[in-house]
């Protein structure tokens, strides 16, 4: 007989719809806060390794696709690949992308793809920083196979230097893309127990770096960034020119919102006489109207709102996946980086071990072959036309292991003695300096050797028009900036005491 067993919705919400909303937060929406993948990319970038991309070849997308599914055992659909294949090779999206397409892969203005059967992905100049400490990984399995790991290691928290979102019930994870050479500099003040604030920077390739602006509302205590378009005004001629859109602005829409201004007559005209990326539309105002419309001070923002070339950015929502694959929430990006950093420094404690055991036996490995070779040059040992069995026992008596007998005749020389000599002086110098130098060293090294080959993709723009409100000072937001970053360490250090008090 079946028990009819009655239950309440705030049992069930409680319960499973609570159980699974965790299950599709931690495996499909959120992305982890170690790699800054999500559980498709990364199966994505483990077929990338171990297929046909893993020399440097180019294939199609469908073809990577179709590797995901054989390596990583992917269960979504081909549809959802490819669609993950293209978003995290868009340059305008990801400023660190793993993969890169050849072909019309979307642009910051127009964002649709081509067909993934016309387009070719291969490996980008930034896939290396997903390729550091592989022997540390540890690999996920499923039905029985070995597919991708965990999570790969990043010396930066690339999670904060793509534009993605992920939402399931009750978590969201958001993020604006930020400059990494700024979050390198945080790592590094970090590790070196630096209290000077580093202000980190949102960067969207093909947006002017000063055009971006942080606001610091001083009745609220509100802050956020503003991004900026570019305008100017001909007044004799009652014509407004645009010359940039803001971060989130595309063609299509921003010539929507003209024609629908031309339908009601706000505006008389527009042209576009943009060339290739030099943005450039000229909107023409009937007699006498653009100077009412622009106010009295050239700083009035009323109409450059009216056509939308200012943006506040939302502010970030920090869902991410742990390193245990637990979610967890970040208040902001300052408090994401810092556990990353303590997270991953401790990754170079395990590096250190296994390097110091790697070339530990590699140098005794050498150092018995060398003598081996010595004893086989000076006659001691006798190898040819004697039996296995008497070999065997002189090795004994040298506390040499059985495994030399198999080295090649080529190897018994002066010549290959002397080398493997250089080479375990080497390996010594190697293995004393490793020993002798801290995780924190080796992880600073890392950082700025990253931050070297990185600096000459993130440049800062030269602000050629300082005079023009579109044009924001660097200095007033870094004021801005450091005005909120002491506001809220002040909140959280008050929170914190408020703690120990109760």
């Amino acid at each position: 007989m079946i028990e009819n067993k009655e239950r309440t919705i705030t049992d069930f919400l409680n319960n499973e719809y609570k159980d699974y909303s965790i299950y599709v937060a931690e495996n499909r929406a959120c992305p982890s806060l170690i790699d800054g993948f999500k559980t498709g990319a990364r199966k994505i970038m483990h077929a990338s390794f171990k297929g046909s991309l893993k020399n440097g070849e180019t294939k199609k997308v469908t073809n990577l696709a179709g590797e995901t599914m054989n390596y990583s055992l992917y269960q979504h659909g081909d549809a959802s690949l490819s669609n993950t294949i293209i978003t995290i090779s868009q340059q305008f999206n990801f400023n660190l992308n793993p993969l890169f397409i050849d072909g019309q892969n979307g642009s910051l203005r127009s964002q649709d793809a081509a067909s993934p059967r016309y387009l070719y992905v291969r490996h980008s100049k930034y896939t290396p920083i997903w390729k550091v400490d592989n022997e540390l990984l540890d690999y996920e399995e499923e039905e029985g196979q070995i597919v991708e790991p965990k999570y790969y290691l990043p010396i930066i928290p690339v999670v904060i230097c793509q534009r993605q979102e992920g939402m399931c019930p009750g978590y969201r994870f958001s993020t604006m893309s930020y400059n990494p050479i700024n979050i390198i500099d945080k790592c590094i003040n970090i590790l070196k127990k630096n209290n000077k604030q580093v202000i980190i920077y949102p960067y969207i390739k093909g947006i002017k770096t000063y055009n971006w602006k942080f606001i610091v509302n001083e009745e609220t205590g509100e802050s956020y960034w503003e991004n900026y378009g570019e305008w100017s005004y001909n007044k004799s001629r009652d014509i407004m020119i645009i010359t940039d859109l803001p971060y989130d602005m595309q063609f299509d829409d921003f010539e929507k919102l003209l024609n629908k201004y031309k339908e009601s007559e706000y505006i008389k005209d527009w042209t576009n006489i943009s060339k290739g990326n030099h943005i450039n539309y000229s909107i023409q105002f009937e007699q006498g109207r653009l100077k009412k419309e622009i106010g009295q001070e050239m700083t009035d923002t009323h109409l450059p709102n009216k056509f939308k070339l200012i943006k506040r950015v939302p502010n970030d929502n920090l869902w991410v996946v742990d390193e245990n694959k637990k979610i967890k929430h970040f208040f902001d990006i300052n408090d994401l980086i810092d556990y990353f950093v303590n997270f991953r420094l401790d990754k170079y404690n395990n590096r250190k071990s296994r390097l110091v055991d790697v070339l530990t036996k590699k140098y005794n490995e050498n150092n018995d072959l060398c003598k081996f070779i010595k004893l086989v040059i000076e006659g001691k040992i006798k190898i040819n036309n004697r039996p296995r069995v008497e070999i065997k026992e002189d090795l004994k008596v040298y506390n040499l292991k059985d495994n030399l007998l198999s080295v090649p005749i080529s190897k018994l020389t002066k010549e290959e003695y002397e080398a493997l000599l250089k080479e375990n002086e080497s390996i010594k110098k190697e293995l004393e300096y490793i020993k002798n130098t801290t995780i924190e060293e080796m992880y600073l090294k890392d950082l700025k050797d990253l931050r070297k080959e990185l600096e000459p993709d993130f440049p800062e723009d030269e602000n050629p028009h300082k005079e023009k409100f579109s044009g924001t000072y660097k200095e007033d937001t870094e004021k801005a900036k450091l005005a909120a970053l002491k506001a809220a360490e002040k909140k959280a250090k008050a929170k914190e005491k408020e703690k120990v008090e109760n």
